[in-house]
């Protein structure tokens, strides 16, 4: 910011001037205490003219002339902090040295409606590239004199007047005119002509236009020059395009077809020739090739290298089959070509990086690669000038699992081993790979699709991209126990078929003779592996694993310990997890207790009171249960269930349990009846045994052994199965309270609304409350 003293002083002088009647303040505007760009300024100049400053760029708004007044400096006059400047709309003229001695002054945005320029007005900037409205009509003397990195200059098509010295371009840069030759103000010169001075100036001018003779030329400007006709629609315009153009490409493999895989790679090189206007070839700009793919609409943008022989910029590319891209991971398959050429010159923008330091912004020219409606882009393949064809091929080797193995070390170390290997196209999905070979399931095992199990897990989208070793995928983990031993030899104990996430410390196997080594993770290819090192070489004969679907040793004896210090009447818990055999322990220790004992297991939470275990042998008690869903096989149990639904209830023990349990049991997903109706058969048929609420989808049946059984699924009431409670139902219900009708098994379930195992007058006054609409339900 300009200095506080100077500013107060601005201000005095605008009090005080007065012209007729009329008060003109030439310079009055706010200031800040602190010296930062950050913090915004503004104010007025004149009766026509706003200004304010804010980071750096300076907006001057009114309309008019802009000229001072009275000799009175602007507001911004020297300010060094000033980067860019914004010219709006409606003001016409920019007088003398409106703008003068802004060094770092980068960036000028004129508006139109602009008609000139005055003398001096940005000499000694810093303007690097600018494009001045086709309104400007005059540009004064040494108006932009002094910018001497002026790298890209347009003046307007209907400039009809410019001062002597108007620019002095330094430095190689490139002026545009669009119009006709404007006249040369120099009368008041005689041996100082022209009104560009710099060196190594290029000037296009329009092509076929009369007006530029080369009296005109030589008065122009006595630079070195490089005058060029160019048509105007031709002409690159656009400030923040390069001047640098692409005078030809060769690609050695144009319209051809290059095989890639694994022994062949492919290669191919692309030639560009580029000159700038002064007709030289710029060594020092940057060359991109972007090319694109029919694979996967991919891109990638690499970088040419100047060769110094040849004077052209050269891309080599010696592998078509792996990785390339400087800037991108691109694959390349199918149609290729070349997208654009890109040309970065270091000449033109700088903006700050702070610290007073500087950074370039390169500024691009575009080559010539398409035959479509833009000649600088192909965007489509069909629109291509240069390309080629990618034919890619990719060798699979398909792994699937051996589940019989005994040892890792006679299978390298794993449980999978090689199928068999195919050339595949490219282009094939990880799902659509199963259509190149599919792995047989085993077992409960179902295959799902392939993997690569170096790489990310792909998406079943996501396409292939190089050759891969893959491994089968099933619908549940491969779980494999290998005992190792110090000799080096090994042995596989058991191989488990579930989820990793479901299978608990308890179920991990106990292999005889080694209960006190421990079991350790490794994730591999393809499957986990629990690896037991134990000492000592390996045995002649087998290991041999004990039963590990009871619980373990110090979760018996904390389970005992529970019960045994429990109150009458309370209840204890025992997580079985995947455990499905209850140790005769706790049943002893729960024995003639009256205390509730939950054990949970993964699908059924079983509570048994220790006043019912009655037995004087007791046993290892199997609790484990599996449910059927479906269709029943037996027809008179057919047509006791109707339409109603059912499930199987299979007990891992079919004989008397030695005890009364409840079992809580979740439904399917798609049961929406209330009333759950458990059923068994024994020597006469099948018999009505207990029932149960249906509340989220959970339920519970009281059973003491584990004969054939079912659970049927209905609305509590409902005896006729019709999903409506009327008075049939109640009639049904009298009927066999009074002994003039006997239920079978299932509508007895339904008629016994109160869960008391019996169907009596309770039942019957219930049912006819609700039928009778006093009671809403039971």
């Amino acid at each position: 910011m300009r200095k506080r003293s100077r500013q107060l002083i601005g201000v005095l002088m605008a009090s005080a001037m007065v012209i007729s009647t009329n008060v003109v303040i030439p310079n009055e505007y706010t200031y800040a205490q602190e010296d930062t760009s950050s913090i915004k300024s503004s104010g007025t100049y004149g009766n026509n003219i706003t200004w304010t400053l804010q980071d750096g760029t300076l907006t001057v708004s009114g309309f008019g002339k802009l000229e001072k007044i009275d000799n009175s400096d602007f507001p911004w006059t020297g300010n060094d902090e000033i980067k860019k400047l914004n010219i709006n709309k409606e003001i016409t003229d920019i007088g003398n040295q409106v703008f003068y001695n802004l060094g770092n002054l980068q960036d000028v945005n004129f508006s139109d409606g602009l008609k000139s320029i005055g003398d001096w007005a940005f000499t000694n900037c810093d303007i690097r590239r600018l494009r001045i409205p086709d309104s400007v009509e005059s540009i004064g003397e040494c108006a932009f004199g002094g910018n001497s990195y002026l790298k890209k200059l347009v003046l307007p098509s209907n400039l009809k007047e410019i001062g002597v010295d108007a620019f002095s371009i330094l430095n190689g840069g490139c002026m545009y005119l669009t119009g006709n030759a404007p006249k040369i103000e120099d009368e008041n010169y005689v041996d100082i002509p022209g009104a560009v001075s710099g060196r190594k100036l290029t000037i296009i001018y329009p092509r076929d236009n009369k007006t530029y003779t080369e009296q005109f030329k030589n008065h122009f400007t006595q630079s070195e020059v490089n005058w060029v006709e160019e048509d105007v629609k031709d002409m690159s315009l656009d400030i923040d395009e390069g001047d640098d153009k692409v005078e030809s490409v060769t690609l050695d493999v144009q319209g051809t077809t290059i095989e890639t895989n694994d022994e062949n790679r492919g290669k191919c090189n692309i030639s560009i020739n580029i000159k700038n206007y002064s007709g030289s070839v710029p060594s020092t700009s940057y060359v991109y090739v972007y090319l694109k793919s029919e694979r996967d609409d991919s891109e990638s943008k690499l970088m040419a290298s100047y060769n110094d022989k040849t004077g052209s910029y050269e891309l080599n590319m010696s592998d078509l089959y792996g990785t390339i891209g400087a800037f991108t991971w691109t694959y390349f398959s199918g149609k290729t070509w070349i997208e654009k050429i890109e040309i970065q010159s270091d000449s033109g923008k700088r903006k700050p990086a702070g610290n007073n330091s500087w950074y370039v912004i390169p500024v691009s020219s575009y080559g010539v690669v398409s035959n479509g409606s833009n000649p600088y882009v192909a965007e489509k393949p069909e629109d291509a000038k240069y390309w080629f064809n990618i034919h890619r091929t990719y060798s699979m080797t398909f792994y699937e699992p051996d589940l019989s193995v005994k040892s890792l070390k006679d299978n390298g170390g794993e449980i999978y081993k090689e199928e068999k290997t195919i050339a595949v196209e490219d282009g094939i999905s990880a799902i659509g790979m199963n259509d190149v070979y599919k792995a047989k399931d085993l077992g409960d095992l179902k295959f799902k699709r392939w993997y690569c199990p170096f790489f990310d897990y792909m998406e079943d989208e996501e396409l292939y991209d190089c050759s891969c070793v893959l491994y089968s995928e099933y619908d549940k983990d491969i779980l494999v126990f290998d005992v190792k031993f110090d000799d080096g030899n090994d042995e596989v104990v058991d191989i488990k078929t579930i989820n990793y996430d479901e299978l608990d410390e308890d179920d991990l196997p106990v292999v005889e003779g080694y209960e006190n080594y421990k079991w350790r993770v490794v994730r591999d290819t393809g499957a986990i592996y629990y690896i037991m090192d134990v000492d000592g070489n390996k045995p002649d004969k087998p290991l041999k694993i004990k039963n590990a679907s009871t619980l373990s040793k110090d979760k018996i004896e904390a389970a005992v310990k529970d019960i045994s210090n429990a109150a009458e009447k309370t209840n204890v818990s025992v997580e079985m997890n995947n455990a499905t055999v209850i140790p005769n322990e706790i049943l002893k220790a729960e024995q003639g207790k009256n205390v509730n004992v939950t054990f949970n297991t993964a699908n059924s939470a079983w509570t048994i009171n220790g006043k019912t275990i009655v037995s004087d042998n007791i046993e290892d008690a199997n609790i484990s249960l599996t449910k059927e869903a479906g269709s029943v096989s037996d027809s008179n149990l057919s047509d006791l269930i109707g339409k109603r639904s059912a499930e199987k209830i299979i007990f891992g023990n079919n004989d008397s349990f030695g005890f009364k349990a409840d079992i809580n049991l979740k439904t399917e997903n798609d049961i929406t009846n209330n009333k759950a109706v458990l059923i068994q058969k024994n020597a006469t048929g099948y018999v009505y045994k207990s029932s149960s609420s249906v509340s989220n989808n959970n339920y519970s049946i009281n059973v003491d052994n584990g004969n054939e059984s079912y659970v049927i699924y209905g609305d509590n009431g409902d005896l006729n199965s019709d999903s409506k409670i009327d008075i049939r139902d109640a009639m049904s219900c009298l009927r066999h309270v009074s002994g003039r009708e006997d239920l079978d098994c299932v509508r007895e379930g339904f008629a016994d609304v109160n869960f008391d195992g019996n169907v009596n007058i309770q039942d019957l006054i219930k049912e006819i409350h609700v039928v009778s609409g006093r009671e809403d339900n039971f």
